[in-house]
């Protein structure tokens, strides 16, 4: 519908001034469902995300589960980044991605970055800024710049190392992952 059209011009335009981009996911936004006050059904958020990172997000509403919210550590070292192989009993396994883990109810994204490192790999962290977001149907990934503070202890993982950022596309990688290898490839260009 037109309002619809126009909502989403108004977010590619605020989105490209703040220097960040348009993400929709999940839904054809071409149609659906009349909902409260001749909204689609679908269209359930439209927010901008992660403070300085300038992304906005809009996700589709569905009758399905919501998705459960994660957070990556994005590590870097000079032009490496510092990634972890899943083990192959799990969903993605043999897969690199950023380590982190499920965000727990009452805990905001840092802290949740904080114990998940610390769990996973012995280490503290520093967390900074918003990186990028992605999604894969069931979790939505939140990755954050951060510093290690400490040589990681392998736990968890099948095995973990540094990797240079031109590497980083010669990895298999877990869809959610990807946004966030997209924005360092397109910063380390600059």
């Amino acid at each position: 519908s037109g309002w619809l059209q126009g909502w989403i011009l108004v977010a590619a335009v605020m989105a490209a001034m703040r220097g960040g981009e348009l993400v929709a996911g999940g839904s054809d936004i071409r149609g659906g469902s009349e909902g409260r006050a001749g909204a689609p059904a679908f269209v359930s958020q439209l927010t901008r995300q992660g403070g300085g990172a300038g992304c906005m997000h809009m996700r589709a509403e569905s009758s399905s589960k919501p998705l459960k919210r994660v957070v990556g550590a994005v590590v870097l070292r000079g032009d490496e980044v510092f990634m972890a192989k899943r083990q192959s009993s799990k969903d993605y396994g043999g897969m690199w991605e950023f380590p982190g883990g499920k965000v727990e109810e009452g805990e905001d994204d840092q802290t949740a970055l904080k114990r998940e490192m610390q769990e996973e790999f012995s280490v503290d962290l520093r967390v900074g800024d918003f990186l990028a977001s992605g999604d894969d149907g069931r979790i939505e990934l939140f990755c954050y710049l951060a510093e290690m503070l400490g040589d990681p202890v392998l736990s968890e993982h099948e095995e973990c190392r540094w990797v240079g950022l031109a590497d980083l596309q010669d990895l298999e990688v877990p869809p959610a992952d990807k946004p966030a290898i997209s924005r360092l490839q397109k910063m380390q260009r600059r």
